[in-house]
């Protein structure tokens, strides 16, 4: 996409910010993304989108089956061996890869970014958890934590609410790849 409109780039971080997440993206951006991204992966049998709320909750319990707080359990104390937020970040992003993965290999779905879902801002309970949304002008779903977040809200079931077209810092994004 030729371009990153990360604000933790390289004339900020003095590094090679390829290796770091891509923040500062408001849902739409993120659209756009995928957009271009299927275009580019036509016909290779998959396409790519946002997770719902529902695939992002079970893919960062890691299939553990457990209503934890974390998919370690519940010590916090552990936290900073899977996780960058506000006690262990120094107020940025971090490289991706540099903690520990959960159970299913994911790095960094606690902590560094809270990830866009394709989800609205609806009760859990009423199934849109289950549904990709792409009615632009509701509210979305961010899940996860962010560099810039204490450990209180780095709990697998908080869940943020903010407008589409937010972009700040802290939102970042994961793809789910479908098969076609």
């Amino acid at each position: 996409m030729k371009t990153t409109p990360a604000y933790f780039n390289a004339s900020v971080l003095s590094v090679d910010s390829r290796l770091y997440p891509v923040e500062q993206v408001s849902w739409h951006d993120v659209q756009s993304f995928i957009a271009g991204l299927n275009e580019l992966e036509k016909g290779k049998g998959y396409t790519y989108r946002l997770s719902t709320e529902a695939e992002w909750e079970y893919a960062a319990r890691g299939g553990t089956g457990t209503q934890t707080t974390y998919f370690f359990g519940e010590d916090a104390n552990k936290l900073g061996d899977y996780a960058w937020f506000s006690e262990n970040a120094g107020e940025q992003t971090h490289p991706v890869k540099q903690l520990k993965p959960n159970p299913f290999g994911l790095y960094d779905i606690l902590g560094n970014v809270g990830e866009w879902t394709g989800s609205d801002d609806a009760p859990y309970s009423s199934g849109e958890a289950l549904k990709i949304s792409q009615n632009s002008s509701k509210d979305k779903s961010l899940r996860g934590c962010a560099w810039n977040n204490g450990a209180g809200n780095c709990r697998l079931a908080n869940r943020y609410y903010v407008t589409s077209s937010n972009r700040n810092n802290n939102n970042g994004f994961r793809l789910v790849a479908v098969s076609s």
